[in-house]
């Protein structure tokens, strides 16, 4: 069985294959996660009215993909890292394709449609890890800084996309279910085209070592369950703080997750590191027989050959503690800004889905501008930190504009939203071109994965934690055409930019202690070079 799939995915030669064709279909379908979940944002009025259910339901519909895909997210990583991203890629499209259709069909059990939902967000945590994985193998030097923009501008436009396409879909008769068939067709077409056309990533010698029955098994299935229920406890926290299905989940599972990461990378971590100092060190000749025999006895223990979720490489990455709490603020902050303008346009000015979609597009439009004019050679030589730094006082600034909406005001939205919007999809963009620039450049290839695995999984519980807050500050919302409610709801969501203000201004001091390093397609260049100097200067001496 095996060798006749194997032999199906050689049918098509190696010579016929494009690299760029087939990153581009990576690319496309890399835009289905946003758009599944922007998309759904705006299909909460159709899957409320279809199946009668309450506003506090329906939002399961999107909290129970969040829920698994943050969960997974570094599962898959390591995955992708150790099986081949590609194949990742492949086997994860075609499942999120067919969960999609299956949510599409549903059509009178909400809450079979939210299981499904969380199936679909198994799968589709394979995506964004793999792509990045595929970037770096695929691209080297300048040709990867482009690729990223390429990824960039993919993932952020998908956000756009998905807001109208969701909303467009919700004025038709067939409803919230068009988003899904539509991201089925574009899954289950792509995942058949890149299994037969899909390029390998050559291995390094880093990714044969890695090997599937030394993964830790056990620390997966409680960093699962560990991070499962956090974001339980964060999406039952905004209903209330004092039920303990709220704060036990979330206390349960941030002690797991913290003891998986304790154990792995200081008990395991640890131990392989000092059996690979006694390795090196020999030094009493006498010994040396016991010593090598003793050595080799560890090397061949559980505890040396098991595949780790969190290496200690990882540590090593040039501001990587960094990354993880920046991702965490800026997440909730994209996600913030835009909950609270659609539920604002939804609630209080009572716009259509498909106009609430169009009011939020200039975000992606102001994410998409950003990843196409970036040079990132240019904020090099500025300096990262400042790149950084400037990017949360943009996003901070434009926040402020924001919250100045008001729909008793002509042209409000004109005023406060568009432009403001767009300057702050600007803002959040310069962030995130720095950011996987700078560790997709720094991040050994074996790591890839496994390294966009932990940050997304920050950004996720992040998402998660932006939504609570807001859920919490709102309360539940009825809708309710009253002027009363109205200006009620008017006054709580303008209370929501406040969280945004606090994730900009924390994010701010953590870009203070990032360190700029140089550039490593200058060194890479510079290397080159110096290389090809050596081995001329050798010629010349023989």
């Amino acid at each position: 069985m095996i060798k006749s799939f194997n032999k199906a995915k050689s049918l098509v030669p190696m010579n016929k294959r494009n690299k760029q064709l087939v990153y581009a279909i990576v690319l496309l379908n890399t835009a289905l996660d946003n758009m599944n979940v922007s998309g759904t944002m705006t299909s909460v009025f159709s899957i409320t009215n279809h199946f009668q259910s309450t506003t506090t339901t329906t939002s399961w519909i999107l909290a129970a993909y969040a829920l698994t895909l943050g969960a997974c997210i570094i599962i898959s990583g390591k995955l992708s890292d150790v099986l081949g991203a590609h194949n990742i890629f492949i086997y994860g499209l075609f499942g999120q394709s067919i969960m999609a259709l299956i949510t599409a069909v549903i059509d009178d059990q909400i809450i079979v449609l939210i299981v499904f939902r969380a199936l679909q967000g198994v799968f589709a945590s394979t995506l964004i890890p793999a792509a990045f994985s595929i970037t770096g193998n695929y691209f080297q030097g300048k040709a990867l800084s482009k690729a990223i923009s390429f990824l960039l501008m993919a993932v952020t436009a998908s956000l756009g996309v998905g807001l109208i396409l969701g909303g467009a879909f919700s004025e038709t008769n067939i409803g919230y279910k068009g988003l899904y068939y539509f991201t089925f067709a574009l899954g289950f077409t792509s995942s058949i085209f890149l299994f037969f056309y899909a390029i390998p990533i050559t291995p390094t010698k880093e990714h044969e070592q890695l090997k599937i029955k030394n993964l830790d098994f056990g620390g997966s299935v409680l960093l699962v369950t560990g991070l499962i229920l956090m974001i339980l406890g964060l999406t039952e926290g905004g209903e209330s703080w004092k039920d303990p299905v709220s704060y036990v989940p979330l206390i349960i599972g941030g002690l797991t997750t913290i003891g998986v990461i304790l154990f792995e990378m200081v008990y395991i971590q640890n131990f392989k590191n000092k059996v690979d100092r006694e390795s090196t060190t020999l030094e009493n000749k006498d010994d040396e027989e016991s010593l090598d025999v003793n050595i080799n006895s560890k090397k061949k223990d559980w505890r040396y050959n098991l595949e780790l979720l969190f290496p200690g490489e990882v540590a090593r990455v040039p501001n990587f503690p960094q990354y993880v709490i920046s991702s965490f603020f800026y997440y909730m902050c994209l996600i913030s800004v835009t909950t609270t303008n659609i539920q604002y346009n939804q609630y209080v000015t009572l716009d259509s889905p498909i106009i609430c979609g169009l009011k939020a597009l200039p975000i992606s439009l102001g994410l998409l501008t950003g990843a196409t004019i970036y040079r990132h050679h240019i904020a090099k030589k500025a300096g990262v930190r400042l790149v950084y730094t400037s990017s949360a006082i943009i996003t901070i600034t434009m926040t402020v504009w924001i919250s100045r909406l008001n729909f008793q005001e002509k042209n409000s939205y004109w005023k406060y939203e568009c432009f403001g919007q767009y300057f702050f999809g600007y803002g959040i963009n310069l962030y995130f071109q720095v950011l996987w620039n700078d560790y997709s450049l720094d991040t050994p290839l074996h790591l890839q994965g496994v390294v966009s695995g932990i940050l997304q999984t920050a950004g996720q519980i992040g998402i998660c934690f932006g939504n609570t807050i807001i859920a919490t500050i709102n309360g539940d919302i009825h809708s309710d055409k009253s002027w009363e409610n109205r200006i009620e709801l008017h006054d709580k969501f303008k209370k929501n930019y406040y969280l945004v203000y606090a994730a900009c201004g924390l994010a701010f001091f953590v870009f203070l202690t990032m360190k700029s390093g140089k550039p490593q397609v200058e060194q890479t260049e510079q290397s080159s070079e110096q290389s090809i100097e050596e081995s001329s200067q050798n010629k010349e001496d023989s």
